[in-house]
């Protein structure tokens, strides 16, 4: 699954396997370090990119998009070896990795994390949408629908047309392209896009 895309053509060669195992090693001694399940608090850090991982895992599965779910998966692993882990977050990994490693899940649920057999009748974790609400939003501006430049915005401004347009008028890539030039259009994709039509 982790190959490719599922209506791609995947690369079966056995590098792509042993990498697959040496994951499966890494994730296996995580769940059985004692010091991660021993941590009351759990960093920030590690918060938000458990519920990113959440919200992403959720629609890629959805979407039979596999091998982006278990890269999401790889860098949340990444995350918990560089700042611990409580057993909470430990328990919404083991769900997380549950589709894709049923029968490592399963005994990681049931023999180190003592829950209830079976990780598979579980309930799929909730994301906190609170705790991945972005500060800053990018914004791609556009000149003639070519890509000129991104300003970053307040997320709380960004959809706001009148004050993203101000930020993006005091770009100076963006003057730049449109000096001299009489727009004719403003397109605005709010949060997303600005496209001057000169």
């Amino acid at each position: 699954m982790f190959m490719g895309p599922m209506d791609g053509y995947p690369d079966f060669r056995d590098t792509g396997v042993e990498g697959m195992g040496r994951f499966i090693n890494r994730l296996w001694n995580l769940f059985n370090e004692a010091k991660y399940q021993d941590t009351d608090k759990v960093s920030d850090l590690v918060s938000v990119k458990l519920n990113k991982t959440i919200k992403k895992v959720g629609e890629d599965v959805s979407n039979f998009k596999y091998n982006t779910a278990i890269a999401a998966i790889m860098e949340l692993v990444n995350t918990i070896y560089e700042n611990g882990a409580n057993k909470d977050v430990l328990e919404k990994l083991c769900l997380l990795i549950a589709p894709f490693a049923p029968h490592l899940a399963e005994e990681v649920w049931v023999e180190i994390l003592k829950q209830k057999f079976s990780v598979h009748k579980s309930l799929w974790p909730k994301c906190d949408l609170n705790m991945i609400k972005e500060d800053v939003v990018s914004i791609i501006v556009q000149v003639n629908g070519k890509v000129r430049a991104t300003v970053d915005v307040n997320a709380e401004t960004a959809l706001d047309k009148a004050q993203v347009l101000r930020s993006v008028g005091e770009n100076e890539r963006v003057a730049t392209w449109i000096k001299g030039n009489k727009i004719k259009k403003e397109i605005f994709v709010p949060g997303k896009l600005v496209n001057f039509v000169v």
